[in-house]
């Protein structure tokens, strides 16, 4: 199996980055409304609701305790990792 299909076939790896560009792309669409006009900033923006990092890290660890269990390193690992970035997340100024 080459390189490229193991990385698609890892769930650890890709349902994080699938909440990372759901959060983005969720923020930049609640700013559009808000603002009443797009701006394309915010996909790439860090800081304000809902937070990327945040979500990133939270499906990290649930996906690691699913797919590895919650007794496994992976999980203690992406658990701490976790709370670590949503408390540092609550101090972090507001997106654009």
């Amino acid at each position: 199996m080459n390189i490229l299909a193991q990385v698609a076939a890892n769930k650890t790896l890709l349902i994080p980055v699938g909440a990372w560009l759901v959060a983005q792309a969720l923020k930049t669409i609640i700013q559009a409304l808000r603002e009443k006009r797009l701006d394309l900033r915010y996909t790439i923006a860090a800081g304000g609701m809902p937070s990327a990092h945040a979500s990133l890290v939270c499906a990290l660890a649930t996906t690691a305790g699913i797919v590895h269990g919650v007794d496994s390193a992976a999980f203690g690992i992406s658990a701490i990792l976790a709370m670590v970035v949503m408390y540092d997340a609550t101090g972090v100024t507001p997106a654009v």
